[in-house]
């Protein structure tokens, strides 16, 4: 079973107000025949150590693909995946 690690501290802004220092662990197992996972903006914007907001302008310019679920975004693992690929040929050619 594979597993995709990614880092998230739900208490940064107790150490020293910064999100991209992150010490706990969410660990989301990629299993055949289930669902993918879904992440929050929040957990995105961890992960990729950018604001917020900046993850919702990619949302509202379609570079990164994600679902509403309520009144919440959600972005799966195959579209992060596959936003940062693209990133990455971006940064090869440009």
């Amino acid at each position: 079973m594979k597993a995709e690690v990614m880092r998230l501290d739900r208490d940064w802004w107790k150490e020293d107000r910064k999100p991209t220092q992150a010490k706990a662990m969410i660990v989301r197992p990629k299993v055949k025949g289930v669902p993918s996972q879904f992440f929050s903006v929040k957990e995105i914007a961890a992960r990729l150590s950018v604001s917020i907001d900046r993850i919702y302008d990619y949302i509202r310019l379609r570079e990164l693909d994600a679902q509403p679920i309520g009144r919440t975004w959600r972005i799966s693992l195959e579209a992060l995946e596959a936003f940062l690929e693209t990133q990455r040929l971006k940064r090869r050619v440009g």
